[in-house]
């Protein structure tokens, strides 16, 4: 504390050779003006402060990791590989199979109500109702009568007129 409120220039002016730093600050307390010694007081009770801050801190970080093991320890029983953390990698295939179902799950229901959205807009529409499908009109048949297999002069003549 002297060093920072008593002036000097050399060591030697802070203290004669007989006397200790205990005895040396003492003295200066003793003279020194009341702004430095509220200054002195106000550094003291900083550091306190830290000290006490700190240790607080320290107290909480190990109040959490003794938590956090212990939530571990009594977790580690109930997942799903036994407890067992050895082989990350068999973790991280269970993790993508999990992501992979649902991307599925999620690629199967869009594209079914993707495609039940279109068969209600087709239906609503009303183009596959039987009022508005084309009528067939009625063919006659008595021609076709006519033709038989029989006939093979004429089966004769549409191959050839086919074949060409």
């Amino acid at each position: 504390m002297l060093i920072f409120f008593h002036p000097w220039r050399h060591v030697k002016d802070l203290r004669e050779q007989h006397q200790s730093w205990r005895q040396r600050f003492e003295q200066w307390t003793d003279s020194s003006p009341a702004y430095f010694q509220q200054c002195i007081t106000n550094m003291q009770l900083m550091h306190e402060c830290q000290d006490s801050r700190d240790d607080h801190y320290a107290a909480r970080r190990q109040k959490r990791t003794s938590a956090y093991e212990d939530k571990e320890s009594a977790s580690a029983t109930f997942d799903d590989f036994g407890g067992e953390h050895k082989n990350m990698e068999d973790i991280l295939q269970h993790l993508e199979s999990i992501d992979d179902a649902h991307a599925s799950q999620t690629m199967q229901s869009s594209t079914m109500n993707t495609a039940q959205t279109c068969v209600d807009a087709i239906n609503s529409s009303g183009i596959y109702k039987p009022q508005n499908m084309p009528r067939q009109t009625n063919v006659d048949n008595s021609a076709s009568n006519n033709y038989t297999a029989t006939n093979v002069a004429l089966e004769a003549t549409w191959k050839n007129a086919y074949d060409e």
